[in-house]
């Protein structure tokens, strides 16, 4: 080997010997508050419930008064309950925020002021709970047909049909 290589360059030695020391001065390891925002979740759900009527259909795409009756009918029978720290308002506000603004969990944490842990566990909570409604207010069609297909000019174009299930029905 050539005796006069070296590796570094004595500028790039200088420079670790003045910035090794000052990053010592850093704890990384010292944890702190990441949600410290005054506007906790609650605080912002119940801004969003009782102000402008806009702001609801705004933030979760549906009038406060078919909020607070979706929340209570979750309420019904104990589908959902209130938590130690978030209300069924306000998981009902994260799961229909989630869906209204495509947030990510990032998002959600940071709005509503809660770990991401605790968003995934309300937002799957609430999913459940609407996935078992589902079948009280959402019915399959009846076996009457449409009146437009007794019209015989749309006729034709429904004579083949691809049902929800993708199954291809024949009329």
């Amino acid at each position: 080997m050539d005796p006069s290589y070296c590796r570094r360059s004595k500028s790039e030695d200088e420079f670790a010997l003045f910035v090794l020391p000052t990053l010592g001065e850093h704890s990384y390891s010292s944890r702190r508050p990441m949600h410290t925002s005054i506007l906790t979740g609650a605080r912002r759900v119940n801004e969003i419930l009782n102000g402008h009527e806009d702001l609801c259909k705004t933030h979760f795409r549906m009038e406060t008064d078919i909020f607070q009756a979706l929340v209570q009918k979750l309420r019904e029978n104990d589908r959902l309950v209130d938590g130690r720290d978030v209300s069924v308002e306000e998981q009902v506000a994260i799961f229909l925020y989630a869906l209204s603004k495509n947030a990510t969990n990032d998002t959600l944490a940071d709005w509503f002021q809660h770990s991401g842990q605790t968003i995934s566990y309300y937002f799957g909570e609430v999913l459940s709970e609407i996935t078992e409604l589902y079948s009280v207010y959402i019915r399959p069609p009846s076996l009457h047909p449409h009146p437009i297909l007794s019209k015989e000019k749309f006729y034709p174009f429904f004579m083949v049909c691809i049902n929800a299930y993708g199954q291809v029905r024949v009329t």
